[in-house]
């Protein structure tokens, strides 16, 4: 009987051990790393002749030395009309500097399927923004044609034309 309570002990000691140590940890131990605070970004981006499509994004510190890379996932979007998209998603508090890429048909010709240009080099323009908590509200016009701003062939871009921050 007495090896029995010896055993029930210790598994008991060891149990209660191990309890206090994962209590320790999760209350005295900061996390490694911290949530970065983020702010909701939505855009009314419009086309020439058809929908915009794939919505790609890239943002930066006021500095713009740490550009992201393109990013495609995490944003909504919505039709409006036939040429115009709602989106929104979220960027750090700390992003200044914001870029959007986007697919817009050429003309008319190329949307209904006549003919199709090359995609083209992206050629956007960055857009600046007040770093900070409120919520950005913003408009985009996109285009995508022939050579133009010293390049060959056919361009595409995206510029911001307007932004509310509420």
């Amino acid at each position: 009987m007495s090896m029995i309570r010896r055993r029930l002990r210790k598994t008991a000691v060891t149990f209660w051990a191990a309890v206090a140590a994962t209590l320790f940890f999760a209350v005295a131990v900061p996390g490694t790393a911290s949530a970065v605070p983020m702010r909701t970004i939505t855009g009314r981006t419009t086309c020439n002749f058809n929908l915009p499509y794939g919505f790609y994004i890239s943002y930066a510190s006021p500095s713009g030395t740490d550009w992201t890379p393109w990013i495609s996932s995490g944003i909504s979007v919505i039709a409006i009309d036939s040429v115009s998209k709602t989106w929104t998603t979220t960027i750090p508090t700390t992003a200044g500097l914001f870029a959007l890429d986007t697919f817009c048909y050429a003309d008319q010709n190329e949307y209904d399927g006549r003919v199709f240009y090359g995609t083209g080099q992206y050629i956007g323009y960055t857009a600046r923004l007040t770093p900070g908590t409120s919520s950005i509200q913003s408009t985009w016009s996109c285009f995508r044609g022939q050579g133009g701003f010293g390049f060959n062939g056919y361009v595409h871009s995206c510029t911001m034309t307007a932004a509310a921050y509420g």
